[in-house]
């Protein structure tokens, strides 16, 4: 499966840290977002987007052990004909 890039967004509001108190009669007091104009929608922090992202970064760490481990591989075959040239030559020696 390919993975599909996701372009994250932030989500921009007029005001980001504004609210309005409302008094609940009972002492406690409602905080409302407040934030005026949304200047550009975030993108969703949701389950499809951070699996999305769950699964591309298992899909390296697969690739990444298989192309590790050919090249182990590769290299101890490489040191075990390096071995047996280096035995050839000591007996012609």
């Amino acid at each position: 499966m390919m993975y599909l890039r996701t372009l994250w967004k932030d989500h921009v509001v007029q005001y980001p840290n504004r609210f309005t108190e409302t008094p609940n009669g009972d002492g406690t007091t409602e905080h409302v977002a407040s934030p005026g104009t949304v200047l550009q929608l975030g993108t969703n922090q949701d389950a499809a987007h951070f699996n999305n992202m769950e699964a591309g970064i298992s899909s390296v760490t697969v690739a990444f052990l298989l192309m590790y481990t050919l090249d182990q591989m590769v290299e101890r075959d490489a040191a075990s004909r390096l071995e047996a040239v280096e035995t050839a030559l000591a007996v012609l020696a």
